[in-house]
């Protein structure tokens, strides 16, 4: 007998229905759905990968380790980025990730990012974010619900960039619905 999809709020975890054997899915808390025929993981984090959620997209510029937290998206600085999550592929992704590092230790860095649909957006940063794992504990300084554009501009001096050169941007867009297109960028542009 199959069993049917069933949506899970509180524990992440999800039990077919009671007809069948209550195999739980292990997703690491980056899902609420799985497969009930085989248990692989619907990840709702776009660049988490993974039969249980598992693993970073890192042939795709993704970075860090869901296992301890989550997986971003490498921004270039002075690019603007398109990520256009429309393919039924995409349609379980309710959030994205990015971090960006700015390059220039005198310029201030602009930051800008705008989508098809309404996101919750909170921005953080820390002192450094090596090899994937963050090495310093991330301090808040944007949170905002239910928008589709924002735009900022964070100052060298504020954030001493000069003295602090592995100075780290997490940027985390969430609670959106599929299918969406967000645009973002990160300059120091003159």
């Amino acid at each position: 007998m199959k069993c049917s999809l069933v949506n899970v709020s509180e524990n992440l975890n999800l039990l077919c229905n009671y007809s069948c054997l209550y195999s739980a899915c292990k997703c690491n808390g980056h899902a609420s759905m799985c497969n009930p025929n085989n248990g692989k993981c619907f990840c709702t984090t776009k660049g988490i990968k993974g039969d249980r959620c598992h693993m970073c997209e890192v042939e795709s510029r993704y970075q860090g380790n869901p296992l301890k937290g989550t997986c971003y998206y490498t921004l270039l600085i002075d690019y603007q980025f398109t990520f256009s999550l429309s393919q039924e592929d995409d349609r379980y992704y309710t959030a994205i990730n990015f971090v960006a590092t700015p390059e220039e230790p005198n310029r201030d860095l602009d930051m800008f990012i705008n989508a098809s649909k309404n996101f919750n957006l909170n921005i953080t940063w820390a002192m450094s974010f090596t090899a994937g794992t963050q090495t310093g504990e991330e301090i808040p300084i944007v949170s905002r619900s239910n928008i589709k554009e924002f735009k900022d501009s964070f100052s060298n001096e504020n954030f001493d960039f000069r003295n602090s050169p592995n100075i780290t941007f997490f940027v985390y867009v969430s609670n959106f619905t599929w299918p969406i297109k967000i645009q973002v960028s990160f300059s120091q542009s003159y």
